[in-house]
């Protein structure tokens, strides 16, 4: 009965010695990656001919012609819409409106401008 309480008793302190090694072995671990629950960020991705833009007030635009430039989608990433093309650089669906002129977009819905000084992003 004494050896088996030694065994054990050698058991544990091997157990013991070995458990910082272990552990310090997981220091460059991410344990976050291992939680299946955890929140994954998308990444953007645009079609090869869409257009982002960057705007005042660090807001931004995505826009894909459409029908050989007859119309724009105007892509925001919780839904995209269209416009067509009302006149030559302007696009409209009635409620809002995309002007292009000289590399420079604004968007405009209900007569306000909401994306202003919008220029193509390198």
């Amino acid at each position: 009965m004494a050896s088996s309480n030694n065994r054990a008793g050698r058991l544990a302190m091997k157990l013991a010695m070995a458990a910082p090694l272990l552990v310090a072995g997981c220091g460059g671990m991410e344990l976050a990656r291992l939680n299946p629950w955890r929140t994954v960020e998308e990444i953007p991705r645009l079609p090869a001919d869409a257009t982002e833009y960057g705007c005042s007030a660090g807001k931004r635009l995505v826009l894909r012609p459409a029908e050989g430039r007859k119309a724009m989608l105007v892509m925001f990433p919780e839904r995209t819409f269209r416009l067509d093309e009302v006149a030559a650089g302007r696009y409209s669906n009635g409620k809002t409106t995309l002007s292009l002129a000289g590399g420079v977009a604004e968007l405009q819905e209900d007569g306000k401008a909401t994306f202003t000084q919008c220029k193509p992003r390198a």
